[in-house]
């Protein structure tokens, strides 16, 4: 019987195919942010940023069960029309392109609070900068 159950199992295993998802969190519903867009895990909270209804934009905080913790609003400086996109997490803070009509940015946010600590302008090879990664070696 154990063969059975191992076997069984492995064939679970190798039914997946590249892509197909293996967990989810609906993330929408206790927003109500139709507009999401980047997503981080800082180690003990997931991040989302949010177009919201295009007037205002937000970063909300969830718990790892898809709870909503907090909703920030984006400072307005630092959204055009969708707001910040892609996140990125160094160890402190987060990190996340700027859909920002002013120029190119990568935002610094504090996750303590929501607010933008600091930004780098570009030229970057694509606006609004997108797949943000953080790499601890450089």
């Amino acid at each position: 019987m154990k063969k059975f159950a191992i076997c069984f199992l492995a064939l679970l295993i190798c039914a997946r195919a590249l892509g197909d998802p293996l967990w989810a969190l609906d993330l929408q519903t206790p927003t109500g942010d139709i507009r999401l867009l980047g997503t981080e895990f800082d180690g003990a909270s997931y991040w989302a940023t949010g177009a919201f209804d295009f007037t205002i934009a937000y970063l909300h905080e969830f718990d790892p069960a898809g709870n909503l913790l907090n909703s920030y609003p984006q400072p307005t400086g630092c959204w055009g029309f969708w707001g910040w996109r892609d996140l990125a997490w160094d160890g402190q803070y987060l990190y996340a392109g700027s859909d920002s009509d002013q120029a190119q940015q990568i935002v610094q946010i504090d996750p303590a609070d929501g607010t933008k600590t600091g930004i780098a302008y570009g030229p970057f090879p694509i606006n609004p900068c997108r797949a943000l990664a953080y790499d601890p070696v450089e």
